[in-house]
């Protein structure tokens, strides 16, 4: 009887991290929607992925954990987990991260209009030395 609990409260706290892992993977999506500007079949087909990856993860533990059997304090605990991390660390992380990305992306962006006009003057270099 104990082992079997024992069993119960170890996939009890794998859905746990498995719910956590889940709100950190889905932030992770988020940062990328902000960073890179995405129409609304991309963001169906990122979703469509997130979710069977996180399907195939979820009922591989289940079977690894629980011998397959669905049992709701899986799904407690899946629930619970994505709702400390989103509560938690993602309403610090996001704003932070948010923040870093559209710094990088300025950043970026001055550096390609420097290329390019390094590459302008460059070729308008070259034809002067040409005609010369």
């Amino acid at each position: 009887m104990m082992q079997i609990i024992n069993i119960q409260k170890d996939m009890f706290v794998v859905s746990l991290y498995l719910g956590f892992f889940m709100g950190i993977s889905y932030d992770i999506v988020r940062c990328l929607r902000r960073l890179i500007s995405h129409n609304n079949l991309f963001i169906a087909i990122e979703d469509i992925i997130y979710w069977c990856t996180w399907t195939v993860v979820i009922i591989d533990s289940i079977v690894t954990y629980n011998s397959g059997c669905l049992r709701g304090y899986i799904f407690l605990g899946l629930l619970l987990g994505c709702i400390f991390y989103l509560t938690t660390i993602s309403c610090i992380m996001m704003p932070i991260v948010s923040r870093m990305l559209y710094n990088v992306q300025k950043c970026l962006k001055k550096l390609n209009k420097m290329l390019k006009n390094v590459f302008i003057r460059g070729k308008i270099d070259l034809i002067v030395t040409r005609k010369r």
